[in-house]
């Protein structure tokens, strides 16, 4: 013996009652159908159940042929899951609350929808939950066998389904911004990292370009990007130009003079000497000697502009040459104290 139903009539003593087996054929066909987040019954004219499938508490809001179930692999997917998708239900999202489902296991059905589906007309209605966290939407249609009605159909979906669907929108449209947000900072600072190394780069030409004794070094390279630090580049490159060229002038312009006055420094002295030959009187030889001693400081500085010159471009044009310090150093305490021997030097 494997099972002991009871068969009595509940209604009459003496009398046997009906035993309902679930039809496991109509099952198949209800699970065939492949919309298993829905809750589906097929209901006899008596409201006894014949055959159930699906679970409205695990409801998705679509249709599992619609979408594709294989799994999303990519690492985009598994960044997603792993980190945004906990901050989002912890911040932003909520997730489906579970509800109280009095028709779990119920053997027989008693509603207005499947009331009227045994009438023989198709119906829907919104009910509420025991607890009030869903709602649930069943509706019924008649199962007609030569125009009679021998029972009916109900399928049930509950707001659990539209609610997952909300958060997939949402957790989408967040990764999405998500992205756009990562990629425009990303990009951004790339911008801004070639924004200024152009300027660290123009910064240091400029610092190189003139010395600590404002003479031109070396010249600014122009950029050739068409943006406003192209065009900075290009003006300080002809400004750098400009200044040196400006400062060549000023270093040739002594030799420049002075090669210039020496012709009319030699022609006064000259007139100067002449003059001085004619035996002039007392008070016109003084005037001589004083023009004769401004001509000779004339010629004096001239020569002192010309030596300069000559000296500066000689250090400019000279090479740099190492030489041990500590030996020179040396050298010179030992002279000193050749020529100094009663001082004692520290």
């Amino acid at each position: 013996m494997e099972t002991i139903i009871g068969t009595s009539n509940t209604n009459h003593q003496h009398k046997l009652g009906t035993v309902l087996v679930p039809s496991p054929e109509i099952e198949q066909i209800l699970k065939g159908m492949g919309h298993t987040t829905s809750r589906i019954w097929v209901v006899d004219r008596h409201q006894r159940i014949l055959a159930q499938t699906g679970d409205i508490q695990q409801s998705n809001g679509v249709w599992s042929t619609s979408i594709d179930q294989s799994e999303d692999k990519s690492w985009w997917s598994r960044l997603t899951e792993t980190y945004l998708h906990p901050l989002y239900y912890r911040y932003l999202l909520t997730e489906p609350t579970p509800f109280t489902d009095s028709l779990k296991d119920a053997a027989a059905v008693q509603s207005v929808p499947l009331f009227q589906a045994l009438q023989g007309r198709g119906y829907s209605q919104w009910r509420q939950s025991e607890d009030g966290n869903a709602m649930i939407l069943s509706a019924a249609y008649p199962i007609w066998l030569d125009n009679n009605v021998m029972g009916a159909v109900i399928a049930e979906e509950s707001t659990l389904g539209i609610q997952t669907l909300t958060n997939r929108a949402l957790e989408e449209l967040l990764n999405a911004l998500v992205a756009i947000i990562t990629i425009g900072t990303l990009t951004l600072f790339l911008f801004a990292s070639k924004i200024s190394n152009r300027i660290r780069r123009l910064r240091d030409e400029a610092e190189h370009a003139i010395d600590s004794q404002g003479r031109i070094q070396q010249a600014i390279t122009p950029m050739q990007e068409t943006d406003e630090i192209g065009d900075l580049s290009r003006s300080l490159a002809a400004m750098v130009s400009r200044l040196g060229q400006y400062n060549h002038y000023l270093e040739n312009l002594s030799s420049r003079l002075s090669h210039e006055l020496r012709t009319p420094v030699a022609v006064v002295r000259s007139s100067i000497e002449n003059l001085a030959m004619q035996q002039p009187d007392e008070d016109a030889q003084r005037y001589i000697d004083r023009a004769q001693e401004g001509v000779q400081r004339l010629s004096t500085i001239l020569s002192s502009m010309t030596e300069a010159t000559r000296i500066e471009q000689s250090l400019q044009g000279a090479e740099k040459e190492v030489f041990p310090l500590n030996e020179l150093v040396s050298g010179c305490l030992q002279g000193h104290e050749m020529a100094y021997a009663s001082h004692q030097l520290r």
